[in-house]
């Protein structure tokens, strides 16, 4: 090598397979190690550096991918060369020695280098060779000290983790688990090594549950489930777990790993929060059936209050004796719009509340609403006005019912509590965002509110002071029903009022396209007043155990020109039934030895084929489940006590058209 030069670049080829750096002060030995590489390895970029100083910048400028390194150079002894070779470094060193000291071999092999040869002719011939196996030795090094970082990391996490992890043979036996392991089970890791998890097994999973389990991971799947295992201490617990089978390059399962979590006290939550749900699933069964039992148990009294009284009122009577009956009339109205107020408040609260929605006109809706409470208003001596602003459509689609059940309470509650002046019912055209809306307002000239009263009044059973109940009655439920049956219908009622100034509620109503599902129009009360008689009308079966409804019964199908035939049971009315012979059949739902739903469910069995006569329940259950009952059960219409003769009559009209055979 020339005077002042300390390394110099040999390229054998353009595109070189690995760069090689040889540090070696000897031009000779170079030459040697060059030539075996021009003939043995061409493909190789060799660098050559004849000092340590200059080593040291060619890997500072670049690292070779392999470094033959004499010990015994101009600028460093063997002592240096050695220390420069124990710094770390990101390639293999391959040392050269001419002294053949197997210890200064053997202190070069524990300070990093990869092998080392000793110098000879046929040690640089074969200095390719050797190249390739250290490059190789280092590359599998390289390997397994990632490989054992990473089992490193690894196992500290699994260590420090606090999840119960364990690892097994093909055979199921535990070979590993981690500190959680013990931590849960009890099972220290000498303890549970060569034994299987059976040793956790309590005995409350079934055969069929591990035999799953099992078929799943010898598959080569993951398996995912919960056991309810058995600490050392005896005592039961929960842990959810996901088991792996570990696979060779073969697919030969070698192990499988298991990983759990203590899910105890979340199984203890899940089980409470199931009583609860079946609690609260329990008291709103309980709270269905009382409804029901109350609705059909005060509705049938009330049925042979007002039904008689109605009854009563169509016969000849003198003036005190008509007081008397219009007072009972009053007063069971009163009573059944309590119940009333009450099945509809609980209906919303359980979420069965009903919207029906039908094509109606805006006229009739409005000639009922001012109609009903017009007796009450000239008893007071005030005037019911209404008001159709221009814009107001012809027909709305929507609940009729239940849009009249609204205004009817705005409307009365108007009248209650105004002594003097007037009630105005007003519809106009509203907008609000990209709807059109319709509004409801009714303006009284009344008492007026409070500020305090207006934050109050649409809650459940709430009114103004405890005077208001005293002096006018009702349940203060009216409002709160109202304002939810106008939400349920996408609107909302409002309300501005002053004391002493009167009250303005305002119904807004939403036109057009509505959510709920279409159905059959609703059914129109016949107009007040006493259906005229119609000689033979047909024989109508009315099956009733209650005396005094079957009575009632009677008496109006008789005052509507139908002949009545009794039974007291469903059982009783199976056995009378035959077809052709019934023009229709009046059903009680609840009765002793068979109810109505079998009863009713039966006769269609039996006139199967040769027609069918229509069955209108006649119950005092009220409820949306009532009605989906009875329809499920073969009856053909509903009629809900307490009804008028008027009611009874527009039940059976349809039933002359379709005659039952």
């Amino acid at each position: 090598m020339q005077e002042g030069f300390h390394a110099k670049k040999i390229i054998f080829m353009s595109a070189p397979r690995f760069s090689l750096l040889i540090l070696e002060d000897e031009p000779a030995h170079v030459e040697a190690i060059r030539r075996a590489f021009a003939s043995g390895d061409p493909g190789v970029e060799i660098w050559v550096a004849s000092s340590l100083r200059a080593y040291c910048e060619l890997v500072a400028a670049r690292p070779p991918d392999i470094v033959l390194m004499d010990l015994n150079l101009p600028d460093g002894n063997t002592h240096e060369s050695l220390i420069l070779l124990s710094e770390k470094h990101p390639f293999p060193v391959l040392v050269m020695t001419s002294m053949g000291n197997e210890e200064v071999a053997v202190a070069a092999m524990k300070a990093g280098a990869i092998d080392y040869v000793v110098k000879s002719p046929e040690a640089f011939a074969n200095m390719p060779r050797s190249a390739q196996r250290a490059l190789r030795e280092w590359n599998l090094l390289q390997e397994r000290k990632r490989a054992e970082e990473e089992l490193r990391n690894f196992r500290f996490a699994v260590e420090q983790s606090g999840t119960p992890i364990f690892i097994t043979d093909p055979m199921g036996k535990i070979e590993y688990a981690n500190p959680a392991f013990e931590k849960t089970t009890g099972y220290t890791l000498a303890e549970a090594a060569g034994k299987t998890p059976r040793i956790l097994k309590s005995g409350e999973q079934s055969a069929e549950f591990y035999r799953n389990l099992w078929e799943t991971v010898l598959a080569g799947k993951i398996w995912r489930g919960q056991f309810h295992n058995r600490r050392k201490d005896g005592s039961l617990y929960w842990e959810s777990a996901t088991i792996s089978p570990v696979q060779n390059d073969l697919g030969e399962t070698v192990h499988f790993i298991a990983i759990k979590e203590d899910i105890t006290y979340r199984k203890a939550i899940e089980g409470r929060l199931k009583d609860a749900l079946f609690d609260a699933q329990s008291a709103v069964k309980a709270k269905s059936e009382f409804l029901a039992v109350m609705s059909h148990e005060l509705r049938t009294p009330l049925n042979g209050v007002l039904g008689f009284a109605e009854l009563l009122a169509d016969s000849r009577l003198d003036d005190k004796q008509k007081a008397y009956s219009q007072a009972i009339t009053s007063s069971g109205k009163h009573l059944l719009s309590v119940v009333n107020d009450i099945l509809d408040f609980s209906s919303m609260e359980n979420g069965a509340l009903l919207i029906a929605e039908s094509s109606f006109l805006v006229a009739d809706l409005l000639r009922s609403a001012v109609g009903i409470p017009q007796n009450a208003a000239s008893e007071k001596g005030l005037e019911i006005r209404c008001e159709t602003k221009p814009g107001v459509p012809e027909r709305i689609v929507g609940d009729e019912r239940r849009i009249l059940q609204i205004l009817l309470n705005l409307l009365g509650n108007a009248v209650k509590f105004t002594e003097s002046g007037s009630v105005t019912l007003r519809v106009a055209p509203a907008s609000g965002g990209d709807r059109p809306f319709l509004d409801f307002s009714v303006e009284d000239t009344g008492i007026g509110m409070s500020p305090e009263t207006l934050k109050v009044l649409f809650k459940p059973f709430s009114q103004a002071d405890s005077t208001i109940n005293r002096r006018f009655g009702g349940t203060g439920l009216g409002l709160a029903i109202s304002q939810r049956l106008a939400e349920a219908m996408g609107g909302r009622i409002t309300v501005a009022s002053l004391p002493g100034q009167g009250s303005t509620f305002t119904f807004r109503f939403p036109l057009g396209s509505c959510s709920f599902e279409p159905t059959e129009p609703v059914e129109k009360s016949c107009a007040e007043g006493s259906p005229a008689p119609r000689p033979d009308a047909g024989t109508v079966l009315v099956v009733e155990d209650e005396l005094l409804s079957s009575e009632l019964a009677g008496e109006m199908l008789d005052a509507l020109g139908y002949r009545a035939v009794f039974a007291f049971n469903g059982q009783e009315a199976v056995e009378i039934f035959s077809p052709g012979i019934f023009s229709a059949i009046l059903m009680d739902m609840a009765m002793p030895v068979m109810n109505g739903l079998v009863a009713a469910a039966k006769i269609r069995e039996i006139e199967a084929g040769v027609g069918r006569v229509p069955i209108i329940a006649m119950t005092g259950n009220v409820l949306r489940e009532d009605v989906e009952r009875c329809l499920a059960a073969g009856m053909d219409g509903f009629l809900t006590k307490p009804f008028k003769k008027s009611e009874l009559a527009a039940k059976l009209a349809p039933a002359e058209q379709c005659p039952s055979a």
